[in-house]
């Protein structure tokens, strides 16, 4: 089936506040190895967002699709997914991590350990609560839409 997207990614309104912040501040200010890290960051979590994008583009998929790319919205509270897949029969929250070094998953508490090759160990938040999370709200979202527009009364 075709390859069709609802919405596409979006420019990072987050890097360019950090790549502007970079701009504006002295060469030599402590804050610039904190927000290049930032920079960084930012600009590999937008690479793996664009693989997850080439990649769904070259697989079809045996039945009819839509791919929604950075979606913000607020159900029971704010939240926003990296892409949607959204089919007749399921939608599918995708939350794409571009993370390098060992990886350690935990369940209690749930979070992602990173172990870098220096030996630098960082803490992030579980892919899987975040999915997980998010998934919860799209599902509150759409039965409260349910409820204020039931689908027997639409026409199509």
């Amino acid at each position: 089936m075709e390859y069709i997207v609802i919405k596409y990614r979006g420019r990072s309104l987050p890097l360019e506040g950090v790549q502007a912040s970079i701009k504006r501040l002295h060469p030599r200010h402590a804050a610039i190895p904190i927000l290049t890290a930032k920079e960084f960051s930012l600009e590999a979590g937008i690479s793996g967002e664009i693989k997850l994008t080439e990649t769904l583009h070259k697989h079809s998929s045996p039945f009819e699709h839509r791919v929604i790319h950075d979606l913000s919205l607020v159900s029971t509270a704010p939240f926003q997914i990296d892409s949607l897949f959204l089919t007749p029969f399921y939608a599918l929250v995708l939350e794409v991590k571009n993370i390098g070094g060992r990886l350690e998953f935990r369940d209690n508490p749930s979070q992602l350990i990173r172990t870098r090759e220096t030996g630098e160990v960082d803490g992030f938040e579980s892919p899987a609560a975040q999915v997980e999370r998010n998934g919860n709200c799209l599902k509150a979202g759409l039965s409260q839409m349910v409820s204020i527009f039931p689908f027997s009364e639409l026409s199509y």
